[in-house]
């Protein structure tokens, strides 16, 4: 939390190349053969504009608590960080219930455990999906903080 009381992302390192995960994301944990090289299918989800966790910047911007559909596309006079995209804080946090079972994240009746959230924590560098899973656990946590604080989550 910082200090103006507005939960804060942990950077991470930006990970290139293709990902086994990136094909599993979008289709609900089934598990499909790695498609190396093929960075396509990513970009191309990504360039529907309508995915929280894909089309919003990761270095820079705004979930709100509010709950809408798609990320908010603002004028760039509005002066909002991230190329003016606004995701929700609760769209973010479906859309990672969604992916979860593919990075091997176990969800119990749609919430995470915490007993599951200490492992996904504790996994060792040498799992293929450790990144994708830190990752997925501090963008989880940061949207049920913003979401029963009625904060926004800043990436600055």
């Amino acid at each position: 939390m910082g200090g103006d009381g507005v939960q804060q992302a942990r950077p991470f390192p930006r990970m290139s190349g293709q990902r086994p995960a990136d094909q599993r994301i979008r289709s609900g944990g089934e598990q499909l053969e790695p498609r190396t090289g093929d960075r396509a299918a990513v970009d191309d989800e990504a360039s529907m504009l309508d995915s929280h966790l894909l089309c919003h910047s990761d270095c820079e911007g705004y979930y709100v608590p509010v709950a809408f559909d798609e990320p908010l596309f603002l004028p760039p006079d509005a002066g909002v960080a991230g190329g003016g995209m606004v995701g929700s804080s609760q769209g973010l946090l479906d859309e990672l219930r969604g992916c979860a079972p593919a990075l091997g994240i176990a969800l119990d009746g749609g919430e995470l455990t915490d007993d599951e959230a200490r492992r996904v924590g504790d996994l060792p560098e040498t799992d293929p999906f450790m990144i994708e899973a830190s990752v997925w656990l501090t963008l989880h946590e940061a949207c049920r903080a913003s979401i029963a604080g009625g904060h926004a989550i800043v990436f600055r």
